[in-house]
């Protein structure tokens, strides 16, 4: 049969608004000569901003931004002693690793003329694939407003002072707390140790994005606390309940390959994807069946599913339609059986128990699903977070270090944040910029980008992962692993502790040569002898109050289900062109958020349901 469907690109296009109409009238509009576009006299009067001339004469802020990046060249000056690993012209590749918080995949990056310009995954050695956040972040290493030198009450410093200051504030009395975000280096774990022996200092991690409910709810189910592996190259039917792992949930630059893997109809079988959400996710439009639910019904969406599976849940709360589909939904993993996988992207600790009970009933535990011994992504720990806040604003924290995160601006509760911090006597941030925290502390102590830092890494048990620099550090900054060590009093360089970190005297299980290390560098990693494994086993006591709990939930007529952009991710990056310049994939807005509704919810609101135009003659 024929397909009828017509589609719009949008209300406009649908009512033929005459907005539209002019711009459909002027899509392959001559060419203007170059006189007659300076003649315009729209031109001569304007008096506007930077971007709309920019807009105007049809570059976007990205091209303006990496052209003022450019240096003018006055003369040519020719190598005399030319490097011997650089030839003019020929682009040279290093492997390196990059993490952010949210990100960690391998990565080779280009560099010309010993600048790096590109970097892509490194698919011989490396994990994960590259995507916009990861290719985008080398702007960061020329921007600008990076911060050039240490600073102590809003006054360049040196290192040397302070090293002294920092020491001093540690000393005083009351809680001393180092404040991160998810630790992957071995090293930095180490120095973190050291800090903790030399000064007190208590360790808080606290992620921009929270998965709190997936790891507390591992912990109830496995007595494991660690974010659960998702092996979704096995996965024949996958049900997403609002887990955009496609596009921002989990670890994307992984799942998105590895699912790939499942969707080749040329293999002679293709898994099937069911997604229910609230709003069109990257994921959902890639579903093969997709559902809108509320934000308020995903628990029970849970809970049929487990019902539907093996009699445990319930069916309350769901109309006929959100049911069919769970009955569907259902019906394909009960089929895959072991090969069958359930991810819910809801911070809710009750909801994740009801999905580990799915994934227990299928079978899946050790194939699709696993929880390992030890924690390695997404270990923010929310109650203890909470705590520090409560502490700070009591006056019973005296020095307080944050690296790399930004509370003032991605904390649960940003406002009590900025308040308790200054209650604090001593802060210090390792920020690469004077961010919304780094600018209310005490001292910042700004840390290397990563393409100008050694680092080493580790999520997967077999392999350590290591990140090199591509370039000489720019400015005045410093490594932040070494800056704690500093503070601990081992003063090194952070090359030399990542090195000591993997010899004998402090990894009983491996001695690692130069020639094994030059190696390691080259290919990206090191590899280490793993831990014989321990099957987690699931004890299900939280799943009776866990369904009862989203039982007795009760929505509204309207219902907030925020996201977050693909491009820009938790937004440690939103001051990068690159990432504002990239339309969102499904709605391709750039640089603004927005809200999405229903135009019958907007009509009945009085709202406008068309995107304001400028008028062409103003």
């Amino acid at each position: 049969m024929a397909d009828n469907k017509i589609y719009w690109s949008g209300l406009e296009e649908l009512d033929r608004t005459p907005e539209f109409e002019r711009i459909e009238s002027q899509e392959f509009a001559a060419e203007r000569p170059v006189d007659q576009f300076l003649a315009d006299d729209r031109l001569q009067r304007a008096n506007t901003g930077r971007r709309d001339f920019l807009k105007f004469m049809g570059f976007s802020v990205t091209a303006a931004t990496l052209a003022a990046c450019e240096t003018p060249v006055v003369k040519s000056i020719p190598y005399t002693n030319k490097p011997e690993e650089i030839t003019p012209g020929v682009a040279n590749y290093y492997a390196s690793t990059y993490y952010d918080g949210h990100d960690y995949v391998d990565v080779l990056v280009k560099t010309r003329e010993g600048r790096p310009i590109f970097v892509k995954s490194n698919t011989e050695t490396g994990y994960g694939r590259v995507n916009a956040r990861v290719n985008a972040s080398v702007l960061g290493l020329y921007d600008s407003a990076r911060l050039q030198a240490p600073q102590l009450n809003g006054e360049a410093t040196d290192w040397a002072t302070l090293d002294g200051a920092v020491q001093k504030g540690l000393s005083g009395a009351g809680r001393k707390v180092l404040l991160t975000g998810t630790v992957m280096s071995p090293s930095q774990q180490r120095a973190i140790a050291a800090l903790s022996d030399a000064a007190g200092v208590e360790h808080i991690q606290c992620d921009a994005v929270s998965y709190g409910a997936v790891v507390a709810a591992a912990e109830k189910d496995f007595g494991r606390r660690s974010f659960p592996s998702y092996n979704f190259a096995e996965a024949k039917a996958v049900v997403s309940l609002n887990a955009d792992f496609l596009g921002t949930w989990g670890d994307t630059v992984w799942y998105t390959a590895e699912w790939a893997k499942t969707r080749r109809p040329e293999d002679g079988a293709m898994s099937v994807l069911h997604a229910f959400e609230s709003g069109m996710s990257l994921t959902g439009s890639n579903a093969d069946k997709r559902t809108r639910v509320k934000p308020s019904q995903q628990g029970n969406v849970a809970a049929a599913l487990l019902n539907e599976i093996n009699g445990q849940g319930h069916v309350a709360g769901l109309d006929e339609g959100v049911l069919a589909a769970v009955k569907s939904a259902a019906a394909d993993l009960k089929s895959a059986g072991a090969n069958g996988l359930v991810v819910s992207g809801d911070n809710d600790v009750a909801t994740q128990c009801i999905v580990n009970a799915i994934n227990v009933a299928l079978g899946a535990l050790g194939t699709t699903f696993d929880i390992n011994e030890k924690a390695s992504l997404y270990q923010g720990d929310d109650a203890a977070y909470a705590e520090l806040v409560k502490d700070m604003q009591a006056g019973k924290v005296s020095a307080l270090i944050v690296d790399g995160v930004n509370p003032a601006y991605h904390g649960a509760d940003a406002a009590a944040f900025k308040a308790g911090l200054e209650k604090v006597a001593f802060s210090v941030s390792t920020a690469l910029y004077a961010d919304e925290t780094a600018s209310r502390c005490t001292a910042i102590a700004p840390n290397h980008h990563w393409l100008e830092a050694w680092n080493d890494l580790q999520i997967d048990p077999e392999r350590i992962d290591i990140a090199q620099p591509t370039i000489q550090p720019l400015y005045g900054t410093r490594h932040a692993t070494e800056s704690l060590a500093a503070w601990a009093g081992q003063a090194t360089d952070a090359y030399t502790f990542i090195r000591q970190t993997h010899n004998a005297a402090y990894t009983a299980d491996a001695m690692y040569t130069d020639q094994d290390w030059n190696t390691g560098v080259h290919n990206g990693f090191l590899a280490v002898a793993a831990p014989e494994k321990v099957a987690p086993t699931y004890n299900g006591v939280a799943l009776a109050g866990a369904l009862s709990e989203v039982k007795s939930r009760k929505g509204g007529n309207f219902e907030l289900a925020l996201y977050r952009k693909t491009a820009m991710g938790d937004g440690q990056q939103a001051a990068n062109p690159m990432l504002q310049e990239t339309p969102d994939p499904i709605t391709k807005t750039t640089w603004d958020n927005y809200v999405t509704m229903a135009r019958p919810d907007m009509e009945a609101m009085g709202l406008n349901t068309y995107i304001a135009q400028e008028d062409p003659a103003s």
